[in-house]
């Protein structure tokens, strides 16, 4: 009991510094403007392994005191931001999971990535799966693929999506394509 009121404490302190800006020594741009999100290095770093990387060998993002995120809109990177500042709601993680999928993966944030697949695994159906496997190949999401795959293959769902299966199977990741083939055929 003890340890969650200390947690909550340390988070609504960390939401306030970010809100307020307090302290804050680097600002955080995204793709089209929008204004940019006071932020600090030392909680950046310790959330990311890339982020430590940047800041600790001098690059631009240390000596400009910015640092530019030009693929992610303005909402999802304040909503990446705040999921690093644990201060992330769930209607905003919901609208803007897919941009903080590809955060997670590119600044190397497992957990956020491992919440994202989580998120993802739930209403996996005919509409969306192709995409979810396609991001499930893309990010490395190896329980999110099998269940995409499960859907496709064991409920023979993939005959009732002939037309976008084609398309998917002549568009997607040719390593992919091998996978979906070899599975399917090994199921056959």
């Amino acid at each position: 009991m003890r340890t969650g009121w200390r947690m909550q404490a340390q988070s609504a302190g960390l939401s306030r510094m970010l809100s307020e800006g307090i302290l804050s020594d680097i600002v955080v741009n995204a793709a089209g403007g929008g204004g940019g999100i006071r932020a600090h290095r030392a909680v950046l770093a310790a959330r990311s392994p890339v982020f430590a990387t940047m800041f600790s060998h001098g690059l631009r993002e240390t000596t400009e005191s910015a640092l530019d995120i030009p693929d992610m809109s303005v909402g999802a990177c304040r909503a990446f931001v705040g999921y690093l500042y644990g201060d992330l709601r769930g209607e905003e993680f919901m609208a803007h999971r897919g941009g903080l999928l590809r955060a997670g993966d590119k600044y190397d944030v497992a957990e956020l990535k491992r919440a994202c697949e989580e998120s993802l695994l739930d209403g996996v159906d005919l509409d969306n799966a192709l995409g979810r496997l396609h991001a499930a190949h893309l990010y490395g999401l190896p329980m999110l693929k099998r269940n995409c795959m499960k859907l496709l293959r064991d409920f023979r769902r993939i005959y009732e999506l002939q037309e976008d299966f084609h398309e998917f199977m002549s568009t997607a990741d040719p390593d992919l394509v091998a996978e979906v083939n070899a599975d399917l055929q090994a199921n056959n």
